[in-house]
């Protein structure tokens, strides 16, 4: 995660994720905004971890959005956009687990 500017490199901090799904893995995909007025860069996040570290990334991916996402042009709809986003990746990682103990793979 070098290629990520300071704040964003901050929420992968003591995360164990992969770069390939390994066993008990589940997956998300998830977008961070940040810019200055009227700039903004959306960054894609596409990330394997275990189901916990997988929480806590994505509630930091959250997080960075609701602070860096209002100084881009936008601001008013980064927070909406960001918190349906993380319900729907949230939804997706309890079905992803779900689908573990169940024994079928699914995402």
């Amino acid at each position: 995660m070098s290629e990520l500017f300071g704040p964003l490199a901050n929420c992968y901090r003591q995360i164990t994720f992969h770069h390939t799904a390994e066993p008990g893995d589940v997956q998300f995909v998830f977008h961070t905004y940040h810019g200055l007025l009227v700039i903004v860069e959306q960054t894609e996040h596409s990330v394997s971890a275990p189901p916990e570290e997988a929480l806590k990334l994505l509630w930091r991916l959250h997080r960075f959005n609701l602070t860096w996402g209002l100084f881009a042009y936008g601001a008013l709809l980064i927070p909406i956009l960001s918190y349906f986003n993380y319900l729907a990746q949230k939804r997706s990682i309890a079905k992803q687990v779900a689908g573990q103990r169940n024994g079928v793979a699914e995402r």
